[in-house]
């Protein structure tokens, strides 16, 4: 007879839900966002899990009709850099917040779109089937 402990099931499901938010929110601010052109004009490198470093673009772009210099540090990092300094790349930004802006890519649009809501949702049909699944019946 199967024990009914609850914990796995109970995270899958939650880690489900924050993954569909997760995509609910990032779409919503594409649709939301104006977008432009920036130049990547630096890079941060930061040490992350153990001596693998990654590599942050710095992005400045202007904000059309302001006219508004901007300049951020994107959210995604990699190793090895995927910009180099003078890429020219598209940018989304937050009209009443500029300096909340992110470089679109299809890389990012394909993890942060498809990967993480079907992963999501894989999460939560797992854990919604473990949770209410009938205990398995015991053979002799």
């Amino acid at each position: 007879m199967r024990k009914r402990g609850c914990s796995i099931e109970f995270l899958l499901l939650f880690f489900g839900i924050v993954a569909i938010l997760f995509t609910v929110h990032w779409v919503w601010y594409m649709a939301t966002a104006s977008r432009t052109r920036g130049t990547v004009v630096d890079h941060v490198r930061e040490r992350r899990s153990g001596n693998q470093t990654y590599s942050y673009p710095i992005v400045e772009f202007t904000v059309p009709g302001s006219g508004q210099v901007i300049r951020f540090k994107d959210k995604a990092g990699s190793s090895p850099a995927r910009y180099q300094e003078g890429d020219v790349v598209q940018v989304l930004y937050n009209p009443a917040n500029p300096q909340d802006a992110a470089i679109l890519d299809w890389e990012q649009l394909l993890g942060r779109c498809i990967c993480v809501p079907l992963l999501g949702l894989v999460f939560l049909v797992v854990g919604y089937r473990q949770l209410f699944s009938s205990p398995s019946k015991a053979t002799s």
